[in-house]
């Protein structure tokens, strides 16, 4: 799930940006990026350095704590969506996902690694430590039976 994840963002994070940058130069994706009411070019330049911040995130997840950037992912995404325009919606959904798999991926390692409770684990180091260790003979006193 953590490479699922990490890769889903990014290719969320560069559409964005690759359809930011054609529509630098193509004037009928422009008019397509600019299609809604409330997408303005400023507005476009926010979803596009969001899109760029998600990307980083998405490849940073690869190495690091990746329940945390999945929710960071996540929350930018969702303002990606509000900024955007229709494409940067398109495009934020693969984002979104990605940053749904990280951050359920790192709830079931979690839980993977939390197979014994505490009180079973304190035990078992507790009787660990009673045990002699080896090389190391007990020393016997004369009329007392050895215990095995």
């Amino acid at each position: 799930m953590k490479y699922i994840g990490s890769f889903l963002a990014l290719i969320g994070g560069l559409l964005v940006v690759v359809v930011a940058l054609v529509s630098l130069l193509s004037t009928p994706i422009k008019e397509i990026w600019q299609f809604d009411l409330s997408s303005e070019v400023h507005l476009n330049i926010v979803a596009a350095v969001l899109a760029v911040m998600i990307a980083i995130l998405g490849y940073l997840s690869i190495s690091t704590k990746q329940r945390l950037l999945g929710i960071i992912i996540i929350a930018s995404s969702f303002a990606g969506i509000i900024v955007g325009s229709t494409l940067t919606d398109i495009a934020m959904l693969f984002s979104i996902v990605g940053g749904m798999a990280l951050y359920t991926g790192a709830v079931s390692e979690a839980e993977k690694n939390k197979t014994q409770p505490e009180c079973e684990q304190a035990e078992g180091d507790k009787a660990e430590s009673k045990k002699p260790e080896a090389g190391k003979e007990e020393t016997v006193k004369a009329g007392e039976p050895k215990n095995s």
